[in-house]
């Protein structure tokens, strides 16, 4: 009998102990790393209201957001031969907005009032590297103004050959005019990139067109 009971306590101890050889879980090869630096949306990621303007106080430049997103967009050209295309974008007061997209190459034209498209040409004046736009760009007002002057871009650029899957995340710094909007700067990545492309933004109608590289 007290070898029957020994036996049978064993065998209670193996039935509640863990198992020694389970295997331990791993993390999938492809996860996304919590620590890494991926480039950031314009800030803010939702449309913010416009500043309250307190009698006696000067008055402030202020931003609108629109999308870049396809599904935000109407797809108005396909080239069957490459696969380029072209998406008429909304944008806001009397814009909108054509995004290119062609061997991996994007850009965008304005259109203001219905007029001809200005090409502001990224993939040459920015940077001729593979790349992506932003989901948004951020327009920017004059203070009172009631049309934009200036338009910020998120543009995200495949330089570094070694490491060819992560991008330099570029501000670029458009200047909105009825025939000639261009490219005025190009903000690389670092501590105050949004504030700094603001700054940009606001005297973007006084700055040289960049010429292409």
């Amino acid at each position: 009998m007290r070898l029957i009971g020994m036996s049978l306590a064993a065998v209670l101890l193996c039935a509640c102990s863990p198992a020694s050889d389970a295997p331990t879980p791993v993390a999938a090869a492809n996860a996304p790393d919590a620590s890494s630096s991926d480039s950031v949306d314009i800030e803010p990621t939702v449309d913010a209201p416009p500043p309250v303007h307190e009698p006696g106080t000067p008055a402030t430049a202020r931003s609108e957001y629109s999308s870049l997103a396809v599904a935000d967009c109407k797809l108005t050209e396909r080239l069957e031969e490459t696969g380029d295309t072209t998406h008429r974008c909304p944008g806001v007061a009397n814009y909108v907005l054509d995004m290119h997209d062609s061997d991996a190459r994007m850009s965008l034209d304005v259109i203001a009032d219905g007029a001809q498209p200005q090409s502001l040409e990224f993939w040459s004046v920015a940077s001729g590297a593979f790349s992506n736009l932003g989901p948004r760009v951020e327009w920017r007002y004059p203070a009172e103004a009631k049309q934009p002057n200036a338009l910020i871009v998120r543009y995200d650029a495949f330089e570094q050959p070694e490491q060819p899957e992560r991008p330099t995340s570029y501000l670029l710094v458009v200047k909105l005019a009825a025939s000639d909007s261009c490219l005025v700067a190009k903000l690389p990545p670092g501590p105050g990139q949004n504030e700094s492309a603001r700054v940009a933004a606001d005297k973007a109608q006084t700055s040289a067109c960049l010429t292409p590289r």
